[in-house]
């Protein structure tokens, strides 16, 4: 099976790294350019990927991609996983064994986005946002989510009032939250 990130190009998609120890300048790997040229080993590693560890899983700015599938081995990472201003983005159904991520879960300004049903095993994160998801009904989908170390900022407030209680639990155990401070 292979990971899809969209029907459409990829755009830019990235997982930071620095495997030289260089810096914010080598921080970044483009993975679609490593779609583009080794397209049917890379999705069969990301499908097989458990954990990633010292990186940040960007997904940004990508107007094409309309649904984020695969990714489905990843259990852990230890950075953050941002995505943002992806403007078609309608649903999130990769990433179903993701169970901690160390730092940030940041899910902001995707206005057609209807379902995180991928994040559905997320148990632990640092700091939750959810924000500008204007299409987003409800946080129904975080069903395991225990623990948020961190803030959690969910806007518009609706979502956090309306959200199943183990979401209410998760983000009233977490610090203050932007609009607190």
């Amino acid at each position: 099976s292979q990971a899809r990130l969209s029907s459409g190009d990829i755009g830019q998609v990235f997982v930071g790294f620095d495997p030289l120890g260089l810096g914010p300048a080598s921080r970044f790997l483009y993975l679609w350019s490593l779609l583009l040229l080794f397209p049917f080993r890379l999705a069969l590693l990301l499908d097989i990927l458990e954990s990633i560890h010292g990186l940040d899983f960007v997904i940004l700015g990508n107007d094409a991609l309309t649904s984020l599938a695969g990714f489905n081995g990843i259990q852990t990472i230890g950075n953050s996983l941002f995505i943002d201003s992806n403007d078609n983005l309608t649903s999130i159904t990769g990433f179903q064994s993701l169970e901690t991520v160390a730092v940030d879960v940041f899910i902001n300004d995707s206005p057609l986005l209807t379902s995180i049903a991928g994040l559905g095993s997320l148990r632990t994160v640092g700091f939750l946002t959810v924000a500008n998801l204007t299409s987003l009904p409800n946080l129904d989908e975080l069903t395991s989510l225990e623990t948020v170390t961190g803030t959690c900022d969910i806007d518009p407030q609706s979502l956090l009032e309306s959200a199943p209680q183990n979401v209410h639990n998760a983000c009233a155990s977490a610090g203050p939250t932007a609009a607190d401070r």
